[in-house]
């Protein structure tokens, strides 16, 4: 085999990062400005964003496309960046007598899928580093909770179609509106419980939540001293959330 000789300077890698990503008009407005926006046009609009758009298109209340990622881009700001363009642009171009504002042309929300070859392994691993995805592995309770679920062989066995195979396997994630905290371990817990007896097309592997705190107890007129003391005696070390921040429930939480 023949090697030729290289310097290090010399070598080049190719990354691929991609995402097909979907969403709609604000309260499914129709817009006949947008379907004119073209791929090139918004492309000119991601340049300074280092985004490379690979496919778009538009219809009067959605947008839909294929985009093409740095390795350090994470989904939520790339798509953030694309709805604030797109929506400035159709505010300049909007031809109806409807004043508008760029921050209300898109919903808030949207469909986002990676495009690429990842494997259950790397899935798997991902759901399980959650406390080190969302900065909380240093906590002595990390609020994330995660569950693997056990299944019967019948239970995969009903999936099974008739002359053919498939294996069709999603890890699909979904955010509170805002990023308000609800869940509790319990409400986690149930939810899960709920999931899984209406799975009757599928089978649910596994889920993770990042929780809204970890109860340990209620604070009350009759906590004591000792009641600190236990939880290491310093002030600092709790945190009281009250029943108007961000729909949390009063407890204490040990940081």
């Amino acid at each position: 085999m023949l090697i030729q000789p290289y310097r290090l300077d010399e070598l080049q890698f190719a990354y691929c990062h991609r995402i097909y990503f979907r969403t709609h008009t604000s309260r499914r407005r129709s817009y006949p400005s947008l379907p004119l926006l073209t791929t090139q046009t918004l492309q000119d609009l991601l340049d300074p964003y280092q985004l490379h758009l690979l496919e778009f298109h538009a219809t009067e209340q959605e947008i839909s496309g294929l985009l093409s990622l740095l390795p350090s881009e994470s989904t939520s700001v790339a798509l953030s960046k694309i709805k604030g363009r797109i929506s400035k642009w159709v505010s300049e171009h909007n031809d109806t007598t409807e004043s508008l504002t760029h921050q209300k042309a898109l919903g808030r929300g949207y469909f986002a899928i990676t495009v690429g070859q990842p494997t259950s392994d790397l899935i798997d691993a991902y759901l399980d580093k959650q406390s080190e995805h969302h900065g909380y592995a240093e906590r002595a309770r990390p609020p994330i909770w995660v569950q693997r679920l056990s299944h019967e062989p019948s239970d995969r066995t009903r999936l099974i179609t008739a002359h053919s195979y498939t294996n069709l396997r999603y890890h699909l994630v979904f955010a509170t509106q805002f990023r308000r905290g609800v869940f509790t371990d319990e409400a986690a817990r149930e939810l899960t419980n709920y999931w899984n007896s209406r799975s009757s097309m599928f089978v649910i592997e596994k889920v993770s939540f990042v929780c809204l705190y970890r109860l340990l107890w209620r604070l009350n007129e009759q906590c004591d001293e000792h009641l600190y003391e236990k939880l290491g005696g310093a002030k600092r070390a709790l945190v009281v959330r009250s029943p108007t921040n961000h729909g949390q429930a009063g407890g204490i939480q040990a940081e």
